[in-house]
């Protein structure tokens, strides 16, 4: 019989969905990416010296305090990301040493394409005091429905990758220590892992 060859370091099959080198200025940048009406303050902008390639990362300045309110801090994209044949999201992640949390929430469409708020939930958690650069990976298969904010019942049991239309990445949590920091992200992309 033939042996198996080693798995690939690389992924299989990967889809760039965002690498922020289509804005040409900081405003451009902030009305895709947008603070939503929720949550502690943001301030983003695109960063030339701290990224993964290319020209310009996402640089996200937060706030956080111990309110039940805004103990965390959202950024959101609204855009129809297909990542049919990936099974994991992926993108290069720069913390600030604070450990603060990064959830990352994906929002899928209904069968008929609305947004009825069909999340689905993965929480990084940084170590203190960790300002090294890293690929984080983001398996489908670990998502965790979050089902409280649905407008419909409609909602899927499983995870469609095809049917994408917005993330949000939430800095800090209840547990963390409430303050301000900087986090950065580059190189959005689906990916098929082995």
């Amino acid at each position: 019989p033939e042996q198996a060859s080693a798995a690939p370091t690389k992924p299989a099959r990967s889809v760039l969905i965002e690498d922020f080198e289509s804005y040409s200025s900081d405003e451009q940048l902030a009305k895709a990416w947008y603070r939503p009406p929720h949550g502690g303050t943001i301030h983003q902008t695109r960063e030339s010296t701290i990224k993964n390639r290319g020209n310009f990362s996402l640089k996200v300045e937060y706030a956080t305090t111990q309110s039940d309110d805004k103990f965390y801090s959202p950024i959101c994209r609204v855009s129809q990301w297909n990542l049919a044949g990936c099974n994991a999201l992926q993108f290069w992640f720069q913390p600030d040493g604070s450990g603060r949390a990064l959830l990352v929430d994906l929002n899928i469409a209904n069968a008929e394409g609305k947004n009825i708020h069909d999340l689905w939930d993965y929480t990084y958690v940084p170590k203190k005091g960790d300002t090294a650069p890293r690929i984080v990976t983001v398996p489908f298969s670990k998502l965790v429905k979050n089902a409280k904010y649905a407008d419909s019942p409609d909602t899927s049991p499983v995870f469609k990758p095809e049917a994408l239309i917005e993330v949000a990445l939430c800095i800090g949590s209840r547990k963390d220590e409430p303050g301000e920091g900087t986090y950065y992200f580059d190189d959005f992309q689906g990916v098929m892992t082995e």
